[in-house]
């Protein structure tokens, strides 16, 4: 593999390119599909891919599927004929942050590799959730499972001197339970996921998730509909995890450079305060039992944890090595592409708001009367954040009371993330896929219960 990287950057050099990079990705992955106990589908895959990118003025780019030497080299001069081409027109010219040239090779580490382990026992395991699910109660009518592992192998060689590879695994579990009693249905929806192997459904305790979320499912069915308005809300981890994503994500400095769109909400606002001081986010790609795992990005830069929001001031952007030089600022490895097809944007990775000091319980106490929110349906991401969520318990006097159903958030994330007026001391995990066009990127948020002074309940 090295060897062929090797050679298609010599070759776009050699065909005009000031600089040159290719890169190839191998994806080895199994996907299962379990509804209501009966089996959909069992999928194992091989997806290759490869790309070369060479600058000349501004960017070339050409892909592959076929990542052997010819198509390769072909792909090396493509990428050099694209470049000299599009840099006679006009328009800013590329640069580059400096970075130090490197060579590594990372492995999984202790994990159980997933291709080591027959299909037939992860089917097992999400055939386990689907029947602990269904026998909860006679009004659980749908189950859903979508089981997938992939062990995700990338490659990187520029022409600075950088060769690495990296193998880096993930686990995935969705589970989505629907119970209906009369013309009132209700779904809820589970997800265990992290950069790990087998070990994850061996310890993750899915069968366990799977029958809780249908004991919700069926909860829900006597809840009443939820208020509408604006009140004091304390909200779990998955919403507050939701919430962290978001500032990751407006934190690219590809979309901070943006200031007409309404994904460029940072645009302009480092060392400005944009949440409650209480509010600490952090961008990690290193950190152990999460979704995400990269030591090295995709323009072979070695990746760090990234202080994005501290006590409330916007203190970092998200970069990749021409965003990085735009802005006379560090690379930070934040460059990632789906596959090898595509080029890599500034993304997050694992973005966390970090706990505080409090307790559930003494939240509930100084939420006094309100509503607690929980379990994160579905959302859209941008300035303005929309999400659905599973339930809401009606708070009075610091205590839990009924339950509603029904329940959706609508928040604007620069004045919302204002009123955060405590921060718990628990932590749990939202694993999403963020799509954009062609591309899709597994993230993660995190977080603890937060409470805020006010919020707009739908």
């Amino acid at each position: 593999m090295r060897e062929v990287l090797e050679a298609s950057v010599r070759e776009a050099l050699r065909s005009g390119a000031r600089y040159a990079e290719a890169r190839v990705s191998k994806v080895f992955s199994n996907r299962i599909e379990v509804r209501r106990g009966r089996v959909e589908r069992v999928v194992p895959s091989i997806e290759l891919a490869g790309s070369v990118r060479a600058l000349v003025r501004t960017w070339g780019f050409s892909s592959t599927t076929r990542p052997d030497e010819e198509h390769m080299l072909e792909a090396a001069r493509r990428a050099a004929r694209a470049a000299r081409a599009l840099s006679s027109l006009p328009g800013r010219e590329v640069g580059l942050a400096e970075v130090p040239a490197v060579e590594d090779e990372v492995e999984m580490g202790e994990v159980v590799d997933p291709r080591a382990i027959p299909i037939d026992e992860k089917l097992e395991v999400v055939l386990a959730c689907d029947e602990a699910a269904r026998s909860v109660d006679a009004r659980v009518v749908m189950t859903d499972f979508r089981y997938e592992d992939q062990v995700v192998v990338r490659a990187f060689s520029s022409s600075e001197g950088t060769y690495v590879r990296e193998a880096c695994p993930l686990t995935h579990l969705r589970m989505a339970i629907t119970a209906r009693e009369g013309g009132n249905v209700q779904t809820v929806t589970g997800r265990l996921s992290a950069a790990a192997g087998q070990e994850l459904m061996a310890y993750g305790d899915p069968v366990g998730m799977a029958e809780r979320l249908a004991k919700r499912a069926v909860e829900l069915l006597s809840a009443r509909k939820a208020p509408s308005g604006k009140m004091r809300v304390l909200v779990d981890n998955t919403i507050s995890g939701l919430l962290a994503l978001c500032v990751g994500v407006m934190s690219s400095a590809e979309l901070a450079s943006m200031p007409g769109s309404e994904l460029g909400l940072f645009h302009g606002k480092l060392g400005q305060q944009v949440a409650s001081e209480l509010v600490n986010i952090t961008d990690d790609p290193l950190a152990e039992g999460l979704t995400v795992a990269m030591t090295y990005d995709d323009e072979g830069v070695r990746a760090r944890p990234v202080k994005i929001v501290e006590e409330g001031i916007l203190r970092n952007y998200l970069h990749s090595r021409p965003t990085a030089f735009l802005m006379g600022q560090e690379p930070n490895g934040r460059a990632r592409a789906s596959s090898a097809l595509l080029t890599p944007v500034p993304l997050s990775t694992n973005t966390v708001m970090e706990p505080g000091d409090r307790t559930v319980e003494e939240l509930l106490e100084e939420l006094r009367d309100g509503l607690y929110v929980v379990g994160l349906v579905g959302a859209t991401v941008g300035g303005m954040v929309h999400c659905n969520c599973e339930a809401a318990y009606r708070v009075e006097g610091g205590q839990v009371k009924g339950a509603y159903r029904s329940v959706s958030l609508a928040l604007d994330l620069l004045r919302d993330l204002k009123k955060v007026e405590a921060v718990g001391s628990d932590f749990d995990v939202v694993s999403l896929r963020l799509s954009s066009g062609e591309a899709s990127y597994q993230v993660c948020g995190g977080g603890p219960h937060v409470l805020f002074s006010e919020l707009t309940v739908g």
